[in-house]
This record gives C-alpha cells, structure tokens and sequence, in this order.
C-alpha cells in the first residue's frame, strides 16, 4: 500500500518546448494546464496548453502561428509514453493575470491538418478507396511509414474524381463510400497514439481490448495495488442508452434504398433491416443492444422499411442488363455500388454510437481513441462481490474520443465510450402485456 492513488496521477515531462523563430524555449515551469484530444470522428490529434507567462514572451518573440510545440510525457520510463510535436495554430483568452504576468492559451494541432487546408487535390484515381486515402497521405501530406496506424483494405477497384478537395476531404469522401471484405460500410478517418487509422468500425470493435477497467469503491479490495489503481475508474456517467426516435430516422431499425439506374432506365427496391445490418457488422459482445419491439397492427419495428427511405443513383441493375454486361462488362466491377453504403453506414454508425459512457481514470497515455476496453461496472446499490456485476453496463466498449488533462500535479484520462451489445444472455422481445397496456389505456 506505499504505492497510493495519488502516484498513478503522476506522470513525468520529458521534453515540453515552444520552437519559436529565435529557438525552442522550455515551457515546463510556465504551463498549468495541457489538454491533448483525439476521436475517431476528426482526422488529426488537436489540444491547447494554459501558459502563465512573467517573461512577456507572447510579445517578446512576435507569436504568429509558426510555433512548434513538442511534448514528451511519460508515466515512466517504460510505460504510457507520449511524444509528439505539434503546430499552435492559435491564442486565445490572452489577459493579464497580475501586474507581472498575463495568461492564454495556446491551441495546437498535428502539422497534417494545416497543411491539408492548404491544397486541392484535382486528380482522377481507378483503384481502392483505401489506395487513394494511402496516397493524400504519403504524396500529398508528406505522412511517413512510421506515422501510419492501420489501413485497412476497402473491397472493389473503383472509379475515382477527387474534384477539386483538400486531402482530408477527399479522404472523407472515400470513408463514406468505401466497404471492407464483409461489405461493413462504416470506415473512419482519424488520428491516434498509434498513427493516421482507415478502418472500419467494424474491425475496430471485434479487436480485443487493451485494458480492463474496473469501477469499484476504493479500499474494498484486499490487494490493492497501484497497477489496479492504475486501471480503476473513478468517475462514471451514463451519456446516453438509446433513442429509439433516433433509431428510426436513422435507418438503424429498418429502411428502403430507392436506387434510380439513369443509364438502364430502371428503378429499383432494396429493403434493409437490423437483420442484414448485423451480417456485415462485428459486435463487440454477446447480443444485440437493440431492443426490437411490435406496435398495435402487430407489426416489429425492424420490418417497417418505410422508417427511412433514400433516393440514390445506382448502377445496381447493370450486373442483370445484358446490354452492360455486353458493351459496358468492365464498369460492373468499377462503378460505385450506392447500395452498399448510403443507408447501411448511417444505420451502422448509429447501432454503435447510441449506448455511450464517459469514465475518468488516472492518466494513460495508451487509452486512446479506436481502441478497445473491457469495463466492469458493479450494480448500483449492490455490495462489491462476484456476482454484482452489471450486465447490462459492462462488456468491451471502445474508445470513440480521449482527453489528457495534464495539470502541473496530477494527469488524469477522460475516455468516452461506445458499445453496440451486452453480455446478457439473449435479446429481449416485447411482451404481449405491453401491447395490452397500449390499447387498455387508449
């Protein structure tokens, strides 16, 4: 027990340097507060750092947004390491704090983001959606080997115009368009500890997890030690569980995808539900999270397909034209099957994203966004023991976004959460008592 809680907040500050013009300076004293931010829905790693400064420097030396900030912070000498340099795009909140000093805060991003606002890519590509998005990186963003997370490969050869977009859009463009080999149309674009990630969702969330986190009063366990502190979860807060008005405005329950073939002059019907959803999609537990429901006609929620109806060009029935198939084979394979994604990847994303926690834990550079973590949540009220864990709550979750909070005497991690199942031993149904309810109390 010499090892206490308060030593998991602790961390170690390698190297903290503003480069300016005239040379790096060392931030270290100055700073009181540094918050680092990743999430898989934005492409780069973005913060900003409060700065007390006695020295005038903000004067002095003329900031204008060529800084370079450089962060080396460490747990220890092995472990949960973080080393990164950024560009600072902007000062805010600049005033003074005494007769001998003024405070603001500087706000900095990866150099990629910047430099992505500066170019339109105006090039034609047939090749893999995740071919063009490992090109912006390398050709367009000067990204290295070693700045590269995971590329997953999107399925299909297609037919490409990037017209006229900066890199990160153009890569958004091939995220909402790409699949994977099981045709899971939820691939993201973003930036973590590991590198630059193209990935699906689906993927991410059948990964194991990379640590258990455990929410338990302190002081309860016999052998405690700073390794489970380490990992424990010392605030808990539910952000949402479901929507089911979401859920069907979403597509997430059911729909129609409505695809207008202009070149064979064919409309044509496909219908999705939860069911086909699920096919293409890892779960991250034992069931669906989805409650599925039945209405007064008699009718389930996950077979009425008019919840969400969209309109798209298709090239859908050119693989059953004869006419294509004879004078135009090649463009079967290459052009975009709308299909695949229009209605599929927002249903997706939203079966994911609906059942959301946010947990603090003391900090760790390795919880970051992307990756998965298994939590262990107790029943409110229950006595810690073996049997008190709550199922409905606990399970693998992954990591949608982190924040770093390094203050000059403690580092904590804020860690939002998302899951898409339970661990419960099947999927509830709606009971004949409710539907009796509904028309008794009419």
């Amino acid at each position: 027990m010499s090892k206490s809680i308060s030593n998991t907040l602790k961390y170690e500050i390698k190297k903290l340097d503003l480069v300016t013009k005239l040379g790096p300076i060392d931030i270290t004293s100055l700073f009181q507060e540094i918050n680092i931010f990743d999430s898989i829905l934005n492409p780069c790693i973005t913060g900003n750092i409060l700065i007390i400064d006695a020295n005038n420097l903000a004067s002095k030396l003329s900031f204008d947004g060529s800084e370079v900030l450089i962060i080396h912070i460490s747990k220890s000498e092995e472990f949960a390491s973080f080393r990164k340099s950024f560009r600072v795009y902007k000062m805010t909140d600049r005033k003074n704090v005494s007769e001998n000093s003024e405070g603001y805060i500087l706000h900095f991003v990866s150099e990629e983001f910047l430099l992505s606002q500066q170019m339109k890519v105006r090039q034609c590509f047939k090749t893999t959606y995740s071919d063009v998005v490992t090109k912006m990186l390398f050709d367009y963003l000067g990204v290295t080997n070693n700045m590269i997370g995971v590329i997953e490969k999107s399925l299909g050869i297609r037919d490409i115009v990037i017209p006229n977009k900066t890199p990160f859009d153009a890569i958004n463009l091939c995220s909402k368009r790409a699949v994977n080999s099981t045709r899971s149309p939820t691939f993201l674009f973003f930036e973590n500890k590991i590198g630059y990630n193209f990935i699906t969702t689906s993927k991410l969330i059948s990964d194991n997890f990379v640590y258990e986190l455990k929410y338990e009063p302190k002081n309860l366990s016999e052998n405690l030690d700073t390794s489970s502190e380490l990992f424990g979860i010392t605030n808990f807060e539910i952000v949402s569980n479901y929507d089911v008005n979401k859920n069907i405005t979403s597509g997430l329950y059911a729909g129609t995808f409505v695809g207008v073939d202009v070149r064979n002059r064919v409309i044509v019907r496909k219908k999705v539900n939860l069911d086909e959803t699920s096919k293409i999609n890892q779960k991250a537990n034992r069931v669906s999270d989805v409650g599925i429901f039945t209405n007064k006609f008699g009718d389930r929620n996950i077979d009425m397909f008019d919840s969400k109806v969209v309109l798209f060009p298709s090239q859908l029935y050119g693989r059953n034209s004869q006419y294509v198939r004879t004078n135009y084979a090649e463009s079967i394979n290459s052009d975009d099957d709308t299909y695949q994604y229009v209605l599929q990847r927002e249903a997706s994303l939203r079966n994911l994203l609906q059942k959301r926690i946010r947990v603090v834990t003391p900090g760790n550079f390795d919880l970051s966004c992307g990756l998965n973590v298994n939590i262990s949540i107790p029943y409110r009220g229950a006595k810690t023991g073996i049997d008190s864990e709550d199922l409905t709550m606990s399970g693998k979750y992954m990591i949608i976004a982190s924040r770093q909070i390094i203050k000059y005497d403690r580092h904590e991690t804020v860690l939002e959460l998302a899951t898409d199942s339970t661990n419960e031993s099947q999927v509830y149904t709606s009971s004949d008592s409710q539907l009796q309810a509904l028309e008794e109390y009419e």
